[in-house]
């Protein structure tokens, strides 16, 4: 019994869970919003939880400073999956591979153009000002989430 209790000693009980990116996102403290905009996306969410291998571009708490908490409400759902979709691109692209000039292709007409220079990386749609990537590789089990 005593040669049992040293061996279960020294056995390391860190375990590591692979999280999804909809797991990275409800569990970040500066992803709150989006977390709440996900819920009602369950669509999105499926994806998020799914083996397809997507970038996320995530909008931290800050990001929606003048976002309306009407667009919170049920009603609202398809146009929230709509925007969400043009902050994802299927495939992984770790920050290495966001770089001057490329243009990540969104599945529709839309792609992310990728600027960076002596200020940060910048993404832009065309749809409104660049974005600013403010942290990047959060790496997941179905792809990477980078916040802006």
């Amino acid at each position: 019994m005593r040669n049992f209790l040293l061996l279960v000693g020294c056995l390391p009980w860190v375990t590591t869970m692979a999280q999804s990116i909809y797991d990275i996102v409800t569990a970040a403290d500066d992803l709150t919003t989006l977390a709440a905009v996900l819920r009602l996306t369950p669509n999105v969410v499926n994806i998020f939880n799914s083996s397809v291998s997507v970038t996320f571009f995530a909008p931290v708490d800050r990001a929606f400073a003048n976002f309306d908490p009407r667009f919170l409400e049920p009603e609202w759902n398809l146009h929230l999956q709509t925007i969400i979709g043009f902050h994802g691109v299927r495939g992984v692209f770790n920050s290495s591979e966001l770089i001057n000039g490329r243009t990540l292709n969104l599945g529709s007409p839309d792609a992310i153009n990728i600027t960076v220079n002596e200020n940060g990386t910048f993404l832009e749609t065309g749809r409104q000002e660049p974005v600013q990537v403010v942290d990047v590789d959060d790496v997941a089990v179905n792809g990477v989430l980078h916040r802006i």
